[in-house]
């Protein structure tokens, strides 16, 4: 069936391959703003006089205020539509990355992303509401896996973009570029129907929107799927925090170099969404989960024990736990949205804040003194998978109500 068969909400202005850019675009704030800059990162010490955990702040920083975006958007849109969000989001983001490209300081640097992680959370939110909001309840999952798979491309051409622009320019030009993105996501959200209709928009004022939160929250399947699919997102943030000192530190390896490991693992992980179509054809989602979890471990095991060897098999153990983790991500969209009739930009706000805080602690844990980053990450996998894992199996086996397992 055509993309634009699974299309409810018609898009006379952008089309359906617009829409489907737009919502792509909307989904690649988040990992264009960590992936292109990371190789950046072991110059900014030198430049800015400054150590190397200062700077991984402004990782730290960025996560936590694209995280309040995340949380304050989402109930928003479901008073005043998506098109709105998505306009002041694009603005916002791409005055942040201004303010990022002329920073003087470590400490404007720090403050500019905080301005710039606000604007992508804004936007990333929309996705999983559009998502809602534009296709058909049987073919959401399918939408989703097909953006998350066309999403990869960002991790893959992000970091090689970085490293480029890198050999040509000085750092403060890959913020101009971010920037640059936001101003084509902006055309897009002007050309976008508003997918919202009045009828389906919330009752309450703005000022008592965020109380949706709460309600979504209160849903103790809702709460306890989120909570334990979005764990994968701590140990993988953990590890775009630390590849660059990994690869370039830890393995000798030029920055260069450590782009292509980088941009592999991605390529490899955009079969994961697929992966996840595949599978849910074949057994319940309640298996799928425990299996995923269970494989996330075992990398885990494998990094503690071989991944300090060479950087092939360091990337071999994170590259199939990028794999499990870009597989689980449109399983626990989707299974969030069916755990509550309404509500959609609140639960796309709690799943993206949840997911980020998690991120955010992870790029914070793996800057703590480990014997080395790959021991640390290692440690990190088998630790919160691990707590993840028991979880759901005893949490299903104490009678928490998951819809759609």
């Amino acid at each position: 069936m055509a993309f634009s068969n699974w299309i409810s909400v018609k898009q006379p202005r952008l089309g359906s391959g617009g829409l489907l850019v737009l919502m792509v675009l909307a989904t690649v704030f988040g990992a264009l703003s960590s992936d292109m800059y990371t190789p950046a990162l072991p110059e900014l010490p030198a430049y800015f006089h400054t150590t190397e955990a200062v700077v991984g702040q402004t990782i730290t920083f960025f996560f936590v205020s694209n995280a309040l975006g995340f949380l304050l958007s989402g109930p928003v849109s479901d008073k005043l539509g998506r098109r709105p969000v998505l306009i002041g989001g694009s603005l916002l983001y791409a005055a942040g990355s201004v303010l990022c490209a002329i920073a003087p300081t470590i400490g404007t640097l720090i403050a500019a992303r905080v301005v710039q992680g606000f604007g992508a959370g804004t936007i990333d939110t929309m996705c999983t509401a559009l998502a809602k909001d534009c296709f058909y309840e049987d073919k959401r999952e399918q939408a989703l896996s097909l953006i998350q798979t066309l999403f990869v491309v960002v991790p893959i051409v992000g970091p090689l973009l970085g490293g480029f622009v890198l050999t040509v320019l000085p750092w403060h030009a890959i913020f101009l570029i971010q920037g640059a993105v936001a101003i084509l996501c902006l055309a897009l959200s002007i050309l976008f129907e508003e997918s919202l209709s009045a009828d389906e928009r919330s009752q309450v004022p703005v000022s008592r929107s965020l109380g949706r939160l709460v309600v979504v929250a209160k849903n103790p399947g809702f709460s306890f799927a989120l909570l334990v699919l979005s764990a994968v997102n701590l140990p993988f943030m953990a590890y775009i925090g630390s590849a660059p000192y990994i690869y370039v530190d830890e393995f000798g390896l030029t920055q260069q170099q450590y782009t292509y490991f980088f941009a592999a693992s991605a390529l490899f992980a955009s079969f994961g969404p697929s992966l996840s179509v595949i599978m849910l054809k074949r057994i319940s989602g309640k298996k799928y989960a425990t299996l995923m979890m269970a494989c996330s471990i075992a990398c885990g095991v494998a990094m503690l024990l071989v991944g300090s060897t060479t950087p092939f098999v360091f990337w071999t153990c994170f590259m199939l736990y990028a794999v499990i983790e870009a597989a689980i991500r449109p399983f626990a969209a989707n299974l969030l949205l069916e755990q509550q009739e309404g509500d959609a930009g609140s639960v796309s706000s709690l799943y993206n804040f949840v997911c980020t805080v998690l991120g955010s602690v992870g790029t914070a844990v793996i800057m703590l003194p480990w014997p080395t980053y790959i021991i640390g990450l290692g440690l990190l996998i088998v630790g919160v998978m691990g707590v993840a894992l028991f979880a759901w199996v005893f949490g299903l086996r104490a009678g928490v109500k998951v819809e759609g397992i």
